[in-house]
């Protein structure tokens, strides 16, 4: 009797050593209680729907004369911006007579959005610069002579939103002369019209 009650009591012992070794060793369960927080990578790129620059590239044609030019503005906000522009006119002959006369300009300009919505932008440019104009004025012994001019710049155009930060349109820039009397600037020849495309950045 005695070593059946003792062989009980050590099976019992070893029986409660074995579980809880085993119980021991299971990972416990935990609950999370604060939220996890979001983590946004150094490297992940940000983008800015506002572009504080605007530029724009003009190419065009005068009785078969290419012209070429850029505009820019930083822009203060979305309606008017303060910058410059440079535009080059070639020049083309017609029995030996000049029909296009080449001028260099350069100069300040103001930037103003009249319209900008629905993809459309509308604006006007006023400035002033200074244009080189070859063969600007003839004397009275018929030599040519190269003139240059100080004046007024007017610039208006129209563009449309073919992308974010790309648009596409027409251009027309006119120079004007305050000082020069050996040339009159207030022709036709002196205004020029160009396919405009604008960058935002």
């Amino acid at each position: 009797m005695k070593q059946t009650i003792v062989t009980m009591l050590v099976a019992t012992i070893a029986t409660m050593t074995l579980s809880t070794v085993a119980f021991a060793q299971r990972p416990k369960m935990t609950t999370q209680s604060a939220p996890a927080q979001s983590y946004t990578p150094s490297y992940a790129p940000s983008y800015s729907l506002r572009a504080d620059n605007d530029l724009t590239a003009l190419v065009g044609l005068t009785g078969g004369a290419i012209n070429i030019g850029v505009d820019y503005a930083r822009m203060m906000n979305s309606t008017y911006g303060a910058g410059g522009y440079f535009f080059f006119q070639t020049s083309k002959d017609k029995n030996n007579s000049p029909i296009v006369t080449q001028i260099m300009s350069f100069g300040g300009l103001m930037k103003i959005n009249l319209l900008e919505a629905n993809g459309v932008k509308v604006y006007v440019a006023p400035g002033a610069g200074i244009t080189l104009v070859k063969d600007g004025s003839v004397n009275s012994a018929g030599a040519k002579s190269d003139e240059t001019v100080i004046g007024p710049v007017w610039k208006m155009g129209v563009q449309f939103k073919l992308a974010q930060n790309f648009s596409l349109g027409l251009e027309s820039t006119t120079f004007g002369n305050f000082f020069n009397d050996n040339i009159s600037m207030s022709t036709s020849a002196f205004q020029y019209y160009s396919v405009a495309m604008g960058f935002a950045f």
